[in-house]
């Protein structure tokens, strides 16, 4: 058993390419758990911002689990992120136009997935705070 209830989550993710007219970017993401060290991952196939965001969510949320934790309180500053935590089906009219593409359609159900048997909460916090953890 860990010595905290509750995991404490903090996650951000992003892309060499910030211009989706352009194409798509290298994803990469950073994620902490309560005081463990930054984990940075390098996702390895085109992503958008926010199928990397939900990406590097999706392997926070695997990594606790088998630490253990079975409460999780996740912090970042992607609310479309936060958001594919709750279980809703995807919409085209989303105000959100990268809830269309495959990567984020993906790497939404992996996450859904990952969250089934855990109790959660989610906190949006100011993208600076998220800057100062991890440097993007």
């Amino acid at each position: 058993m860990n010595a905290t209830t509750t995991a404490l989550i903090y996650f951000d993710g992003g892309t060499t390419c910030n211009k989706p007219s352009v194409g798509l970017g290298e994803g990469y993401g950073s994620y902490k758990i309560n005081s463990r060290p930054i984990v940075r991952l390098k996702l390895g196939k085109p992503h958008t911002n926010n199928s990397a965001e939900v990406a590097t969510l999706y392997a926070a949320v695997v990594e606790a689990k088998a630490l253990g934790w079975r409460k999780l309180h996740i912090f970042g500053d992607s609310q479309v992120a936060l958001k594919a935590c709750l279980p809703r089906p995807v919409s085209r009219s989303s105000r959100y136009p990268d809830n269309g593409s495959d990567m984020y359609k993906q790497a939404r159900r992996d996450l859904q997935l990952a969250l089934a048997y855990v109790t959660f909460t989610t906190q949006w916090v100011p993208r600076e705070q998220i800057f100062n953890l991890f440097g993007h």
